[in-house]
């Protein structure tokens, strides 16, 4: 929490994104930071089917909502226009640093 902060709900939307906030965030962070795998471990999902849509309501106040096709989609634009032209104010290095960082990747085209 220290290093990214909460997940930003109200630009990308309900659990949209996710990956691409939480991780772009650790690595161009003022703090620094990298991805790393752990190959030795496992993650699940609970899909949030009726039963468990009720106890949402309890736990949090709200009612789970499902992203929608048009939600999802501006979330993808938000994300993209965002983290393409480096809006993050919060950030140590320009997403180029990233792009550079990890040169060549086998499967881009030769420019």
């Amino acid at each position: 929490m220290k290093q990214v902060g909460y997940l930003d709900d109200v630009a990308y939307g309900p659990f949209s994104c996710e990956a691409q906030e939480i991780g772009l965030k650790y690595w161009l962070g003022k703090h620094g930071g990298r991805i790393m795998v752990n190959k030795k471990t496992w993650y699940a999902h609970l899909f949030k089917g009726e039963p468990y849509r009720a106890k949402y309501l309890e736990l949090y106040g709200r009612s789970y909502a499902r992203t929608s096709p048009t939600q999802l989609k501006n979330s993808i634009a938000f994300s993209n226009d965002f983290w393409m032209n480096n809006r993050w104010e919060d950030r140590k290095y320009d997403l180029e640093w990233l792009i550079d960082r990890f040169k060549p990747v086998p499967t881009w085209e030769k420019k």
